[in-house]
């Protein structure tokens, strides 16, 4: 019976420690679960279509998800930091000088 709890309390000890070290990633484990189920349709679909090859079948996923969801979000997030940049970015002010232009002698001084 000693050893039975010794072990329950190393599995329970084993098992807050895996949480711990997860914690930080169970967004991003969240979202690749959703991503898995929401796909796995179009994952059969093109399995059966190419005749059981698993590996062309997912191939042909990841290409189909790149196209239509990840390089449209990259050049959304290009444009939204290109006009965040253009923002920042201080105004040179503009100065109108007033006056005779200079003369061949003052330009040749500044070579």
């Amino acid at each position: 019976m000693k050893d039975n709890m010794a072990i329950i309390a190393l599995v329970g000890l084993a098992t807050l420690a895996l949480g711990w070290v997860i914690s930080p990633f169970l967004g991003a484990v969240l979202w690749a679960v959703v991503i898995a189920i929401v796909l796995y349709p179009l994952y059969n679909m093109l399995l059966e279509r190419l005749n059981g090859r698993s590996n062309l079948a997912s191939l042909a996923t990841v290409t189909i998800v790149l196209l239509i969801v990840i390089i449209p979000l990259l050049m959304i997030a290009v444009v939204i930091i290109r006009e965040a940049v253009a923002d920042r970015t201080p105004k040179q002010p503009v100065v109108i000088r007033l006056g005779p232009s200079m003369s061949t002698w003052d330009t040749a001084s500044l070579d």
